[in-house]
């Protein structure tokens, strides 16, 4: 068993038998969002692979999320740019960069604001 991502990257394709040209990503985020991007000119719907990772996530013991699940052809990921990324330990989103430090439950709870003033020169 590898990584939850690999895991669940490995069973989409398995079960459309991706193409050449037609790949899956699943990226998890620190905060336990999992998100799915396909390519693929193959009839996938978004509700069928919500409900094979509804499936997949009952067997975990670990509370993950479903996040965004996106589904391009192969034209459209090209017409896009969409582009597999390769995998890195970086953060997937600002939440993820905010509560990568090990913060203790209980400071986390603590609402912290960030504001910024710009001067007006009358």
């Amino acid at each position: 068993m590898g990584r939850i991502w690999e895991d669940l990257e490995q069973i989409i394709q398995d079960k459309y038998q991706m193409k050449q040209d037609e790949w899956v990503q699943v990226s998890v985020s620190k905060r336990g969002k999992i998100h799915v991007t396909v390519v693929s000119d193959s009839n996938i719907k978004r509700t069928d692979i919500k409900e094979l990772m509804e499936k997949w996530l009952e067997k975990k013991q670990d509370s993950y999320q479903i996040g965004f699940i996106n589904i391009y052809s192969t034209e459209q990921a090209e017409e896009l740019r969409i582009e597999k990324l390769r995998k890195r330990d970086d953060y997937l989103s600002w939440s993820d960069a905010l509560y990568a430090d090990g913060i203790t439950e209980e400071r986390k709870t603590q609402t912290q604001v960030i504001s910024f003033y710009r001067s007006i020169k009358k």
